[in-house]
């Protein structure tokens, strides 16, 4: 039972990954397909995180898959935009590749001080899943540079997030709320409290 969140994350997991072939080979012709998988992996990621909370089966190793599974999301919907609306994200390019820049040295640097890849699911990261969900819908059916800038810079602002919580702690943890949360962890582990 305590796996049934780690299952729904992989649902996630394999969308995101069908996305991104489909989108690289464009072997489904219109993408048609982009909802439906999109929509089924934003499900789980409601979804397996409430259930894992809810009944206690937080692990790390389910915080872990859940991280890799969003970035493989966020990767694939990218993927996705750049195959078939490249019109928006050439004009969001330059936001886009900072954003890459960000993400990438936010795990380098979580790897290299933690030897982990950082899980925090902070409360920030959950509205602002949220509010990306709503935006790709609306940028899938609008085209708007600006949603998809929105959404560039949402992204790059939770990246910044799990960087000052990577920085704060003093050792590797995960499911961190916020920054604050994280000092004061920093602050126990410090006075061995």
């Amino acid at each position: 039972m305590k796996n049934i969140p780690n299952l729904i994350t992989s649902v996630r997991l394999f969308a995101a990954i069908a996305i991104i072939i489909f989108s690289v080979t464009q072997s489904m012709g219109t993408p048609t397909w982009f909802l439906p998988l999109f929509i089924a992996a934003a499900f789980s990621d409601m979804l397996d995180g409430y259930i894992a909370r809810r009944f206690n089966w937080c692990t790390d190793f389910g915080a872990t898959l859940d991280s890799v599974s969003d970035m493989t999301l966020y990767a694939a919907v990218f993927t996705c935009f750049l195959a078939y609306r490249p019109e928006a994200m050439t004009a969001c390019a330059p936001i886009f590749l900072t954003g890459v820049i960000i993400q990438v040295s936010h795990w380098a640097y979580s790897v290299w001080k933690h030897k982990q890849f950082p899980a925090y699911h902070s409360t920030l990261s959950r509205v602002v899943a949220y509010a990306m969900f709503f935006a790709c819908l609306y940028f899938w059916t609008t085209k708007s540079p600006i949603v998809l800038a929105a959404m560039l810079i949402f992204w790059i602002v939770c990246s910044l997030e799990g960087m000052i919580i990577t920085f704060v702690l003093n050792s590797p943890r995960s499911n961190i709320s916020s920054i604050r949360l994280a000092m004061t962890l920093s602050k126990q582990s410090y006075h061995g409290t």
